[in-house]
């Protein structure tokens, strides 16, 4: 299916849907939209900081749908950073999201917590996502320690986690992937 047709067809549903007085459907409709454009269309390899934090909202937004009071989540921006000033790899927020919403907090009947934190570092910046779910289990956590060192390859990781890695590795001399888990809740950093 050409991406267009794709894009024009969510713009006409979510267009019927404000005509039928069906706000969250509409809503529901453009998060989806916005996420496939920016998928489909974005061919930078860094983009701005703002521009993932909407596409993690816009995700964000649609798994709170599905899950309802299961799912609970914040952004914190320090004050003096300037999200429209840091560039960033393209596709390294909402990966981070989206695993600690299908692996963390999902598994869970309870549901859980999610915080996604953005605080200066140097002349760019530190981006923390930390949920309450699950954690991850000994022996699979201290293996993906080792495969986010350079000496690891990231190798193991998953897609989502090794592109993102590899993509800090490339793009910011000295910069590194974090990762912290117990019993409950994890953090990547």
């Amino acid at each position: 299916i050409h991406p267009h047709y794709l894009f024009n067809t969510l713009n006409t549903i979510a267009g019927m849907a404000e005509l039928e007085d069906a706000p969250t459907t509409a809503q529901m409709t453009k998060a989806l939209s916005n996420i496939f454009h920016y998928n489909l269309h974005t061919t930078s390899q860094f983009v701005s900081l703002s521009q993932e934090i909407a596409i993690a909202k816009d995700y964000l937004y649609l798994q709170k749908m599905r899950f309802g009071s299961r799912l609970n989540f914040s952004f914190v921006v320090e004050e003096n950073l300037n999200p429209d000033q840091i560039s960033v790899p393209v596709f390294t927020l909402q990966p981070l999201v989206e695993n600690a919403v299908v692996h963390g907090i999902g598994v869970r009947e309870e549901g859980g917590s999610l915080v996604i934190s953005f605080r200066p570092f140097g002349e760019g910046c530190e981006i923390e996502v930390s949920d309450d779910g699950v954690g991850i289990e000994k022996d699979k956590l201290a293996a993906m320690q080792r495969a986010l060192t350079p000496e690891g390859g990231a190798e193991g990781l998953g897609i989502g986690l090794g592109n993102i890695c590899r993509r800090i590795w490339q793009g910011y001399p000295g910069g590194r992937m974090e990762l912290e888990s117990g019993s409950t809740g994890t953090t990547v950093r």
